[in-house]
């Protein structure tokens, strides 16, 4: 009986760690930039373009008749469409999701992951499908990738609200 235990007990053991250890490997195309293990001060693109700097995104064209995310305002608005690509709270797609709002392609507007043949990508197209059980692979993945199928991802959105909230503090230590 103490050896039935044990066993249990080691191949329990056995598939927390292997379960730990993900079996994706990293796509070279996208190595990790040495600051994404820190907190930066910077925002996560500054590259990127932001929404404001265009008119309506480019995330309409192919996501046609989208409900707003927000249908109310604290006017008493409601918004039962986008109107002019933002929703009742003056929100366009990017500014939760991110992504390149003046992208003319799918693949040019959508953060892609790191790991693409795990996210089921096929010949540089991904897909919206998901696998099964991401936990393990969202731990490895860039916070924008995150961000961008999951706004809503709790430490992903702490970290953006702490650089914002140390940008601005830079910001008026400067002035």
């Amino acid at each position: 009986m103490k050896r039935i235990v044990l066993l249990v007990f080691v191949c329990v053991f056995a598939a927390a760690v292997w379960n730990s250890i993900t079996r994706a490997e990293l796509n070279e195309a996208t190595p990790l930039p040495p600051s994404e293990a820190l907190i930066s001060l910077q925002p996560a693109s500054p590259a990127a373009i932001k929404s404001e700097d265009v008119a309506v995104e480019g995330c309409l064209t192919c996501h046609k008749n989208i409900e707003p995310m927000h249908k109310f305002n604290s006017r008493g608005d409601v918004y039962e469409t986008l109107k002019d690509g933002k929703d009742a709270q003056d929100l366009s797609c990017t500014a939760c999701h991110g992504g390149n709002p003046a992208a003319t392609t799918a693949k040019d507007a959508h953060v892609q992951p790191r790991f693409p043949k795990e996210w089921g990508c096929k010949k540089g197209e991904c897909s919206s499908r998901n696998p099964e059980r991401t936990n393990t692979l969202l731990a490895k993945e860039s916070r924008d990738f995150v961000r961008f199928i999951n706004p809503g991802d709790f430490e992903s959105s702490a970290r953006r609200a702490a650089r914002a909230m140390r940008k601005r503090q830079s910001e008026a230590l400067e002035a």
